[in-house]
């Protein structure tokens, strides 16, 4: 699936109203914000509070960890290996129950 299959799906959204940016380098927030969307859980992340939201549900769920310091950073960009680690994560952990 190509990035607009993931726009039309609702996993991701554009930067603004009239650019999308596939270009442009991914935050780590956004990587919490779309496994969330992809885990199919009972969280609503379409509102201000998505960041938080899915930083949360991303600890809890073990897909993603803070860096060495224990912070989140969730504005800073991610390294290529932090987002391999995320998919990795998400690939070999199961589902969370049913709500």
């Amino acid at each position: 699936m190509n990035c607009r299959g993931w726009y039309r799906r609702g996993l991701i959204n554009g930067r603004t109203a009239d650019s999308f940016g596939p270009d442009a380098a991914i935050s780590r927030q956004e990587i919490a914000v779309i496994l969330t969307r992809l885990s199919s859980g009972p969280w609503n992340v379409a509102d201000s509070s998505a960041v938080n939201g899915s930083v949360r549900v991303e600890a809890e769920l073990g897909l993603m960890q803070g860096r060495e310091d224990g912070r989140f950073v969730p504005g800073a960009p991610a390294t290529r290996a932090e987002m391999a680690q995320a998919m990795l994560n998400y690939l070999v952990t199961p589902p969370p129950p049913p709500a």
